[in-house]
């Protein structure tokens, strides 16, 4: 709540489009003063919890989030924004772009050398004991500062165990960070050659580093989709992109339905 006060106080322009609101609400004429205290309290409305809902994922299933309070949102997202080009730079993960990723893939797909490796509900398992084990604490008391720690479903309220849910603006590059941060690991552990690539739980890594990561993924309670993931044979997929020997054989989907022939 304080945060969101100072960061709207340092723009003029958004406080003064508060103000304009809050005296038209109010019927207060222009130029006539008002009260600081209340009109912080028209602007700000604390939210104690996230609600949790739920968005196609495919045709049979659904994929829960979470609606995080607004302000909060655009804290998580600067976190985003101060993440990505750092991770980008120091490891090479580009999170604006799959083509690195899909690229590989498709290497794989050739040469047999390179895993693909997709986890099961990765965000829903980033637990808060492992963030606070493998974080700075700075970072860990930033996340816990911005992060909605209880969220309601169907009118009840529950304490969230994990880190944050989709829809939570930083669950995407925290998790890219933690995958990232265990792939490097897995390769310098086994003196593997340096090409990895990850974007979120889309992991790349070389065939001589797959079985400590995979044991490195158990040990932090994350669980691999093994019908995502290939490890041997001529066959990777990541991002959403099929390779066979190289080829292409991403299948066309209907992702609604069709309303003319074309």
């Amino acid at each position: 709540h304080d945060q969101a006060w100072e960061v709207i106080s340092s723009d003029p322009r958004w406080v003064g489009a508060l103000q304009d609101r809050y005296r038209t609400v109010k019927n207060i004429p222009m130029y006539s003063p008002i009260s600081l205290i209340d009109f912080r309290d028209f602007c700000l409305k604390v939210v104690d919890n996230s609600r949790v809902t739920f968005v196609p994922k495919t045709a049979l299933t659904d994929r829960t989030i979470a609606i995080e309070p607004l302000l909060n949102v655009f804290f998580q997202l600067g976190v985003d924004g101060y993440i990505r080009p750092r991770l980008h730079r120091q490891w090479g993960y580009n999170l604006n772009s799959q083509d690195n990723n899909q690229e590989l893939a498709r290497q794989g797909s050739i040469n047999n050398e390179l895993c693909t490796i997709d986890l099961a509900g990765a965000s829903d398992t980033v637990s808060t004991k492992i963030v606070d084990l493998l974080f700075p604490s700075d970072w860990v008391d930033l996340f816990h500062l911005l992060r909605c720690k209880t969220g309601i479903i169907s009118g009840n309220s529950f304490e969230y165990q994990k880190l944050s849910s989709m829809g939570n603006g930083f669950t995407f590059v925290v998790e890219s960070v933690l995958f990232g941060a265990l792939t490097r690991a897995s390769i310098r552990r086994t003196h593997s050659v340096q090409t990895s690539a990850v974007y979120g739980d889309d992991i790349i890594v070389p065939k001589t580093a797959i079985g400590y990561l995979l044991q490195l993924l158990s040990l932090c309670g994350f669980t691999v989709n093994e019908d995502k993931s290939y490890i041997t044979g001529p066959f990777r997929e990541s991002c959403g992109s099929d390779f066979y020997k190289g080829w292409n054989v991403r299948p066309i989907f209907l992702k609604k339905e069709p309303k003319t022939v074309v």
